[in-house]
């Protein structure tokens, strides 16, 4: 965690703006059987909601794939889609921030 914060800190420092928003697109689900992948998932939400020029973007929706009838989480996100969808989200999180909105709490913005 301490990492990630300084990444952030040394950031703002390096591009002279303290105010910068951070929006951070959460790891997806895809690996939450091992442990050190839930322990980032979950630094990832607290730095986001320690800072409040932080918002994060959920990604557990957009790395399904459907083998033999069972739906998997792939780690990569396995359609078009899926990437355009996330750019959306980055993009509306950081407009709310920007224009002194609340970001959408589920990392899901709407339009």
């Amino acid at each position: 965690k301490d990492a990630l914060k300084l990444l952030i800190t040394k950031l703002r420092r390096d591009l002279e703006r303290p105010d910068m928003n951070i929006v951070i697109g959460r790891l997806s689900d895809a690996g939450q059987q091992k442990e050190s992948w839930g322990a980032m998932r979950k630094i990832q939400m607290e730095i986001v909601n320690e800072d409040p020029s932080g918002a994060w973007v959920d990604v557990d929706d957009l790395n399904n794939r459907e083998k033999d009838g069972k739906v998997i989480n792939a780690v990569h996100y396995n359609r078009p889609e899926g990437y355009i969808i996330l750019g959306q989200r980055f993009a509306r999180q950081g407009h709310a921030l920007v224009t002194g909105k609340e970001p959408a709490e589920d990392g899901r913005p709407k339009k």
